[in-house]
Formats: structure tokens, C-alpha cells, sequence
């Protein structure tokens, strides 16, 4: 290694936590009024919070089944996430089956989004 390889190599830092994903990542969204919340979506459908830079995730399928549940639906994950351009604390979710949620406040809690829609065939 050259000395400015070196240099870096001795002044990295390695920063180990002790939080895992379930699967691979499959979306990575930076929110809140700072940037400092991250929400990752893995391949496995499963969405996770960080409100600290992403030092630590925690699963929010808990949540998000436990507000699914009182609308008498059901969810098994999430299919993807979008954030809000105008907001940074908005972001919406489209969850399995037929709950869909929102967030306002970066992701501390969640609303079911009304998703009943009738087929419709155009002549």
C-alpha cells in the first residue's frame, strides 16, 4: 500500500452494529426534516427504521400489521416505498394484499390508506 493508502487505513473507522436486515437491501430512503431517518425495504418485504443515521433499524411490520388489524385487513409486507418530494416527514407504502399506509411524521406512526378500488373494463 502507498502512504495515502495507509494514512486512510489508519484513520477508518469500522462501526459494527448489532442490528440485522432481514434480507437484502432493496430500498434505501433518507427522511425527515434533517435527512436523519432512514427507511429500508429488503427483498424479503420487510420495512425497517433507523432514526439515527442508520446506526441502528428497528422492524416495522409490528406496526404496520398491528394498524392493518384494526381495520380487520391483513399485511405480509411491503412491496415498496415512496417519499415525498414536498414533505420530508410524508412517505407512502404499498403493503401486500390490499393495505397501503402513509406516514406523516417519518415514520413513527402509520395510517391505512383506503384501497377499495372495483375493476373496471374501458370500451
Amino acid at each position: 500500500p502507498s502512504p495515502t493508502q495507509k494514512k486512510f487505513a489508519k484513520a477508518t473507522k469500522i462501526i459494527n452494529s448489532k442490528t440485522t436486515l432481514d434480507g437484502e437491501v432493496m430500498d434505501m430512503q433518507w427522511v425527515g426534516k434533517k435527512k436523519d431517518i432512514v427507511m429500508v425495504l429488503t427483498e424479503d418485504a420487510i420495512l425497517h427504521r433507523s432514526n439515527d443515521n442508520g446506526k441502528t433499524f428497528s422492524n416495522q411490520m409490528v406496526k404496520l400489521q398491528a394498524v392493518a388489524q384494526k381495520a380487520k385487513k391483513t399485511i405480509s409486507g411491503v412491496r415498496y416505498m415512496l417519499a415525498s418530494k414536498a414533505d420530508p416527514m410524508r412517505m407512502f407504502f404499498v403493503g401486500s394484499e390490499d393495505s397501503h399506509f402513509t406516514t406523516t411524521n417519518g415514520g413513527k406512526t402509520f395510517s391505512l390508506v383506503n384501497s377499495k378500488c372495483k375493476n373496471s373494463t374501458i370500451a
